[in-house]
């Protein structure tokens, strides 16, 4: 589905905090999420001593501080960066997928856009763990990626129409020039017509984004057994595969 980028609605699935968050609070929550570990190894002395080698007068609190507090401050200072950037879409494309295992099965929802620079970005939404194969009783149970469709929904409710002649004597194409660099050197020429490209090379072709989010669910939920709550291990989910995208500057 593609849809012009019209109103802020989508920010809605998303927690919100208002606490700032400290520089040893980042690196920890960073670690767990990147790892996939379990925050009950912030509590092993090791990993006290390790922290401490490199940062002599840090105070490490208990798990339960960077897990209930820590994180969804974090994800949501992410959060309102990953805004910024869709924001600078013009159009959006989402996608959802699903995977089906014998005993769990995970549906994702990903974002894609073209950035000024036209550069293809795409960004994780959510991923929703439900048990069994993903048939249509089980799936209207995921109620996560259900609430987020509803507000998807009211965020591409607004059309836009564009229109613009581009002259047949135009000589400069070449079949072989990937679009997207072509857009990039030409768009100022056709201020018009290349929304309608960003309208249509938006999509993105590959599943590679769900196939990520999907092996990171399967060691969240199945593998290492985090022992989160669903909305917990979304968080952690999504940090998972945003953090390198943003170059962990948040």
């Amino acid at each position: 589905m593609i849809v012009p980028k019209n109103s802020d609605k989508i920010t809605q699935h998303f927690p919100t905090a208002d606490a700032s968050v400290g520089s040893l609070e980042k690196r920890i929550v960073n670690f767990v999420a990147c790892n996939l570990t379990s925050f009950k190894c912030i509590n092993d002395p090791t990993l006290h001593a390790l922290i401490k080698f490199g940062n002599t007068g840090a105070d490490i609190k208990d798990e339960s501080h960077y897990r209930k507090n820590a994180l969804p401050q974090i994800y949501h200072v992410v959060k309102q960066k990953i805004i910024s950037m869709i924001k600078e879409f013009e159009y959006v494309s989402f996608t959802t997928d699903a995977w089906s295992g014998p005993g769990d099965s995970y549906l994702s929802l990903t974002i894609t856009g073209i950035s000024k620079e036209w550069k293809r970005v795409s960004l994780p939404l959510a991923v929703s763990h439900f048990p069994g194969n993903h048939t249509i009783p089980s799936t209207s149970a995921c109620d996560p990626t259900s609430d987020l469709w509803n507000e998807i929904v009211d965020y591409a409710s607004k059309p836009r129409q564009t229109l613009q002649m581009q002259d047949p004597s135009d000589s400069n194409k070449s079949k072989a020039c990937d679009p997207m660099d072509w857009w990039k050197n030409n768009a100022k020429d056709y201020p018009l017509l290349s929304k309608f490209a960003k309208r249509y090379l938006t999509p993105d072709c590959t599943t590679r984004m769900s196939e990520g989010l999907f092996s990171t669910a399967r060691n969240v939920f199945t593998y290492q057994r985090m022992r989160l709550k669903p909305r917990k291990a979304q968080m952690i989910i999504f940090l998972n595969r945003i953090l390198s995208v943003i170059n962990y500057r948040y």
